[in-house]
């Protein structure tokens, strides 16, 4: 037992360390740089920084007016971070939401691995075959993607555990049935505390998996209804005491947006995904990026890539090893869940063929309808991963004469899923006014700032500054789902305000647009109760500038790298009703 305990500890070792190397151009500068993004890690950031001040200021955690003020957004329906912003509480007081957001991915990445290799111990003997599927799931294209902006589906520690427990409930039975839902209560909590969507994802998985279990062994599944009824309500109850609170937030709270929250046939799995190479992997030629970047969704959602070699060395390990139980189960359960993740129609080299599938049956039920279907792509990474410790332990390192083979296809297969290297890394940029406080003094603390450029999801900067202002003021902005003025789910609100700005961004002349809707703007603006507005480095920053110059009726100072106009006075403004209109992502 003490043995395997620093193999497991040697194992979390190696995984750190090698995910610290991954995104090591990151951590050369962690407090200025973001793993991965543009405009997501700045988001999430912003989340992780909102939780320990909005405790600490005696706000609730869950509802913000900091952002679309006045009316605020409920954060429970946006990438909230609960758990990892209590448990990062420290580091973002000492070194910075930015450096918690990178420790968070590279932790997670880690975790992912380790606890995959934890999973696989339990059906493969050798450590080293282990290590190998371990590293495979931590490091696989469907994580690396996801990591690159959504670290609350690329921490994906809880799956492997999920499995685990699941294997206890349903097979094995190693404890009383109310400890093992003890256990899942606890677990599914943490996760929804880390993402729901993910959470979402497992009780699909686990449907899959029961299913199988039950087509498979009928007489058994039988035995287990007991064992599974007593451990379900038990880890009903515990994620009921945990979580009532968010949860009832969430569903009953202000500012709730209407779900779905995406777009139907947009984010999932293509049908070339798992053999055509993305623009995350070192090995992608162009032909190939020519296919896969018409896929529909974004790149950090291409994460179904598994490649040539590696299909081929499942296939070799199902043949092989098809007498062995756990080969079989994932054999099974892997290919459902891949159908699952092509969404309600197929798309085949990013074109909508209109063809039916089996998750269009399921995509209009509550919460799966938010769920986004390539995402489920990480349990058939896990699946695999089981197959590959399977092929290292029963293939490569038992005595063969295809020893060689194995060793070559196992070779091709990791170069094919391969990350590029170095990792992307964004610049944290924040200009010297919102680290200063004496500068900071001049903008009263909880009043309103518009600051430019407008927060949405081609530029967040703004988001990035007020966390590093320490929340000091509200924003009328925010990159965050909100109910749209038509009962839309929208995450941006578009308005006269926001338009005019990027217009003049995209190169519209700032006096044509200032005369056209000048009057508009500063009704907005008093509406808001703007007390300053901050311009920082932006495209076409001067012309920003004289944009809301003639507005306001002066011309800035020049501060710690912004351009500010403090104390507005728009009291002898007409207020006048001002709706917004949706901006599509």
């Amino acid at each position: 037992m003490a043995q395997a305990r620093l193999r497991a500890r040697t194992a979390l070792a190696i995984f750190a360390v090698l995910s610290v190397a991954l995104f090591v151009r990151t951590w050369t500068a962690p407090s200025t740089s973001f793993i991965g993004g543009p405009n997501d890690p700045e988001l999430e950031s912003w989340f992780l920084r909102w939780m320990p001040w909005a405790i600490s200021h005696g706000h609730n955690p869950l509802l913000t007016d900091h952002l679309d003020y006045p009316a605020g957004a409920n954060l429970m329906w946006n990438v909230l971070l609960p758990l990892p912003g209590l448990l990062l509480w420290p580091v973002t007081a000492l070194f910075g939401a930015v450096v918690s957001y990178n420790l968070l991915v590279t932790a997670g990445v880690a975790l992912t691995g380790w606890c995959a290799f934890l999973m696989l111990r339990r059906w493969v003997r050798s450590d080293v075959a282990c290590l190998a599927g371990g590293l495979f799931f931590g490091f696989s294209p469907y994580v690396l993607a996801a990591a690159q902006l959504h670290p609350h589906v690329a921490i994906a520690a809880s799956a492997p555990l999920f499995v685990l427990l699941l294997d206890d409930v349903l097979v094995r039975r190693p404890r009383a049935a109310w400890r093992t839902g003890a256990l899942l209560g606890l677990l599914a909590s943490a996760q929804f505390l880390l993402g729901q969507e993910l959470l979402a994802d497992e009780v699909v998985a686990a449907a899959v998996l029961v299913a199988v279990l039950a087509a498979l062994w009928p007489q058994r599944a039988r035995e287990a209804v007991p064992q599974v009824l007593q451990a379900g309500a038990v880890a009903l109850v515990v994620f009921a005491v945990i979580c009532a609170y968010p949860l009832g937030v969430q569903l009953f709270g202000a500012q709730r947006p209407p779900s779905p929250l995406q777009p139907a046939d947009v984010y999932e799995m293509d049908l070339l995904n798992p053999v055509v190479p993305t623009p995350f992997l070192a090995v992608s030629p162009a032909a190939a990026l020519n296919v896969s970047r018409r896929f529909s969704g974004n790149a950090a959602e291409w994460g179904g890539y598994l490649g040539v070699p590696l299909l081929l060395l499942c296939a070799w390990t199902v043949a092989r090893c098809r007498g062995t139980t756990a080969v079989r189960v994932a054999a099974l359960v892997a290919p459902v869940i891949a159908v699952f993740s092509l969404g309600p129609r197929l798309h085949v080299a990013g074109t909508d063929t209109g063809v039916p599938l089996p998750w269009r049956a399921v995509s209009s039920l509550p919460v799966l309808s938010d769920i986004l279907p390539d995402r489920l792509a990480v349990f058939v990474a896990l699946a695999v991963a089981l197959l590959v410790a399977v092929f290292v332990e029963r293939v490569l390192l038992a005595p063969s004469t295809r020893r060689l083979a194995a060793a070559a296809l196992l070779t091709l297969a990791v170069l094919t899923v391969a990350p590029e290297l170095p990792f992307a890394s964004t610049a944290a940029d924040v200009p010297g006014f919102f680290h200063n406080q004496e500068l900071l003094d001049r903008v009263p603390e909880g009043s309103v700032a518009l600051v430019l450029p407008w927060a949405h999801y081609r530029n967040n900067d703004a988001m990035l500054w007020q966390s590093a202002a320490n929340m000091r003021f509200r924003m009328p902005e925010g990159y965050v789902y909100v109910p749209g003025p038509r009962g839309e789910a929208i995450n941006v609100l578009t308005t006269a305000t926001s338009q005019a700005v990027d217009t003049v961004v995209d190169g519209g002349d700032s006096d044509t647009v200032a005369a056209e809707h000048g009057d508009v703007i500063r009704a907005e603006l008093k509406g808001w109760q703007v007390r300053s507005v901050l311009v920082g480095p932006m495209r076409n920053e001067q012309a920003v500038v004289r944009l809301m110059t003639a507005i306001l009726g002066r011309s800035p100072q020049s501060t710690g790298g912004v351009l500010a106009w403090f104390d507005v006075d728009l009291s002898s403004v007409a207020l006048r009703p001002a709706r917004g209109v949706p901006q599509e992502r």
